[in-house]
């Protein structure tokens, strides 16, 4: 029977991909294999949130929230006069400058 005629088709899926590339493409979706065994443990530890990998990233940020955010909203609090660095206002700058920071090292 003929196309017009309503037989049964079918399809085949091939792959566009040699069979080295389909090799390194399923140890990449594993993980495994030599060549993105690094890479996976360096993602998995960056997003686990722990390790030297996680430290290294954020301490050029924490450094600069340190020596440069933190001293300079006391230097600007200081300057209002005896007792600005105890109120409420020193603590909301504070908060939302480490809120900031945290959002920066989460994106």
């Amino acid at each position: 029977m003929g196309f017009f005629s309503g037989s049964k088709g079918g399809y085949k899926q091939i792959s566009n991909l040699t069979p080295q590339q389909q090799l390194a493409q399923s140890q990449y979706v594993s993980g495994a294999g030599p060549a993105f065994s690094s890479l996976y443990d360096y993602y998995g530890g960056l997003m686990s949130g722990q390790g030297a990998d996680v430290n290294a990233f954020m301490a050029p940020q924490m450094r600069q929230f340190n020596e440069q955010i933190i001293p300079g909203l006391s230097e600007q609090f200081a300057g209002m006069g005896s007792g600005a660095l105890s109120s409420s206002g020193f603590r909301n700058a504070a908060v939302s400058a480490g809120t900031d920071l945290s959002e920066r090292l989460g994106a």
